[in-house]
């Protein structure tokens, strides 16, 4: 291959190279946290990848934000969404409120392996040989429903009391039952530590330190802890962006680097699964699904979508986020997400690719 042919391959690759960043906005971003919507960068594919399913399932509209290395590479809205648009975001509140529970842990005032009787003396036997770390990876044992979840006229305190009236449904520790209850018991101990509600244990643990303004559990003293918050698009990004930088945001430290990995781990590692919502079985954190791992079985990807399919993601192979914010049945929407991840992972990669290109020697 003679210079000449050489020189001129290099500028044709450094060319699509430019142009393939400029396109995804990692060759401008912004930095520090997204805060302006018109300057995010349209991306055609995944435009084109939202676009059709707002129209083809009749969403009504939607949004979408993703981060990558701290910085906005996409955000826009969809039909009649705004950027403040709140919708409730169901399951995905787990993600939420197990981050809000860990900052105990984090104080020393809970522990994750002590049994619950230490803060709830009354509970005796199994039930008060239930962990923390039980509780918030769906394997204590409790059934995963209990209509007091629903109900706003009591406690959080009188809520736990009727879920331990019915008792549980195995030994703590040797299934995997996805649902809501656990959650409830879980926060009811951090009421108690803590000595505050949990409306306002969040708000200073969660809500105003990583500026969630617009999120909420509802005016109601007895909060649904696993599925009952609604946010924004922007509120939620700021919570997985503390994730992703390993418990820091805004230069502030949220949550210990081990906790934050420890909510990553296989909890449920050999447990059998009485029930998932899942197809693939894949495995749990304490808060979120763990839905990609490498071969040393480390989280890549982890999710926590909702039944409405508010649908929130971290990569961290890729260090990269994403949220996906709309209102409608989560079957519809698994599709969407699905080839959502999917094509920002292959535009990541493919930037990757063509930039490693340019090392022509």
């Amino acid at each position: 291959m003679n210079r000449t042919f050489r020189r001129a391959s290099f500028l044709l690759l450094a060319g699509l190279a430019f142009m393939f960043v400029s396109l995804t906005g990692c060759l401008r971003p912004l930095k520090g946290q997204p805060q302006a919507t018109d300057a995010a960068v349209d991306v055609p594919v995944v435009t084109r990848t939202i676009e059709s399913a707002v129209n083809k399932d009749r969403l009504g509209g939607a949004s979408a934000l993703l981060m990558r290395d701290n910085r906005v590479i996409y955000k826009k809205t969809f039909g009649k969404y705004t950027v403040d648009t709140v919708v409730p975001i169901a399951s995905a509140t787990k993600w939420i409120s197990a981050s809000t529970i860990m900052t105990l842990v984090d104080d020393g005032r809970l522990s994750l392996d002590a049994p619950i009787s230490k803060y709830l003396p009354k509970l005796t036997g199994q039930e008060g040989s239930i962990t923390l770390r039980q509780l918030l990876s769906h394997t204590s044992g409790l059934p995963g429903q209990n209509r007091c979840l629903a109900d706003n006229s009591i406690t959080l305190e009188e809520c736990v009391e009727r879920i331990f009236k019915v008792g549980l449904r195995s030994d703590p520790g040797t299934d995997f039952g996805y649902g809501g209850v656990s959650y409830q018991v879980a926060a009811r101990l951090a009421e108690i530590v803590s000595g505050k509600s949990w409306n306002a244990l969040f708000e200073e643990k969660i809500k105003q330190p990583l500026n969630m303004a617009n999120t909420t559990y509802g005016d109601t003293k007895n909060p649904r802890i696993a599925g009952g918050a609604s946010s924004t698009l922007q509120d939620y990004t700021n919570l997985l962006q503390m994730h992703l930088n390993n418990g820091v945001f805004n230069g502030k430290r949220i949550l210990s680097a081990q906790l934050v990995e420890e909510m990553q781990r296989d909890q449920t590692r050999g447990v059998p699964i009485s029930y998932t919502p899942h197809k693939d079985n894949r495995h749990y954190g304490l808060g979120a699904w763990r839905d990609m791992v490498d071969p040393n079985g480390k989280a890549i990807q982890l999710s926590c979508q909702g039944a409405f399919g508010f649908s929130p993601w971290i990569d961290r192979q890729r260090n990269l986020l994403g949220v996906f914010l709309v209102r409608n049945r989560w079957r519809t929407v698994i599709p969407t997400v699905d080839q959502l991840q999917k094509t920002v992972r292959d535009l990541v990669d493919s930037k990757r690719a063509a930039v490693e290109t340019l090392d022509v020697s």
